[in-house]
């Protein structure tokens, strides 16, 4: 499997103010700022770039956030360029501009996860009756109906049983160690709090000494933990990028110290960039992955 991440950030002429060259880690990047410091807005920039994210792309052009921007990825030890939203090619072109190739295949799997929720308040007054976050993660869980091509975990768990029933042992057994994992995993989060995962007729809910707790009744913490395996399951262990921007907001400490590992156990080939306050929490083990902004900022 061919090695891929993003090498080198750069964003010129930001807020009209401040430019900013960043070299990436191929694992763990951990990004440290004071609020208003411009972190954020950095990994709206490289999503917006990687992923075409429409969502970001109106914060990005106003005025003052305009800034230019490129983003060098390295490709099999070969380096690449995505300038603006375009890719400038150095070399090996078709390799990165099929749209079948392993670039794009990358940025199909890459995800941004910020951390965001309603209060019950706000929901009655707007007259919806799921959090934006328990939206987001059953769309994860069953699917989006807007959107019919994403991946979730009932068609993931499906697709496992597929490749088995028509004779693609080591694709299905690799999903299916995988799916187990995520189990594993999930299970070791919420272990003090002795919820065990389940999935039963399409359905995944938890147990806690024999009482069922729908994923409604769990916290804002624990849905985002889900949230953010989901999309690690996901990319079925290929190369992809894991923005997530202050997760720390809703995740007890226990969990931001193991966060990090335990998403690359569920992909080794992915690319963590992680925008916190809390590196002392995130950086357990990774100090040396941290950048603060002022490192950062020329």
């Amino acid at each position: 499997m061919e090695n891929i991440y993003i090498k080198h950030v750069s964003l010129q002429n930001l807020w009209g103010r401040y430019s900013i060259e960043w070299e990436l880690d191929p694992k763990v990047n951990i990004l440290v700022g004071a609020n208003g410091s411009g972190k954020s807005t950095i990994l709206q920039f490289i999503t917006y770039v990687l992923l075409n994210d429409e969502r970001n792309r109106f914060k990005i052009m106003d005025e003052k956030f305009m800034a230019n921007i490129s983003i060098s990825f390295s490709i099999d030890k070969r380096l690449y360029s995505h300038y603006n939203g375009k890719v400038r090619i150095t070399d090996d072109e078709p390799k990165i501009s099929n749209k079948n190739s392993i670039f794009f295949k990358m940025c199909e799997n890459s995800t941004f996860i910020d951390t965001f929720d309603s209060t019950v308040e706000n929901i009655q007054l707007l007259n919806v009756y799921e959090s934006p976050l328990s939206q987001k993660l059953g769309y994860l869980l069953y699917g989006n109906p807007a959107k019919k091509e994403r991946m979730n975990f009932v068609r993931h768990q499906l697709k496992a049983y597929e490749y088995l029933l028509n004779g693609r042992e080591e694709e299905g057994n690799k999903m299916s160690k995988q799916i187990k994992l995520f189990y594993d995993i999930v299970n070791l989060f919420f272990k003090a709090t002795k919820k065990e995962i389940k999935f039963e007729s399409q359905t995944l809910f938890f147990l806690s000494e024999g009482e069922r707790i729908e994923l409604s009744h769990l916290s804002s913490g624990e849905k985002q933990l889900l949230i953010i395996l989901l999309n690690v399951l996901f990319q079925e262990g290929k190369p992809a990028i894991l923005i997530l921007d202050e997760p720390e907001i809703s995740l007890d400490t226990r969990w931001q110290r193991i966060l990090i590992d335990k998403i690359l156990e569920l992909n080794p080939n992915c690319q963590i960039i992680i925008a916190t306050h809390s590196a002392s929490v995130f950086g357990n083990g990774w100090m040396d992955k941290v950048k603060r902004m002022e490192e950062i900022l020329i």
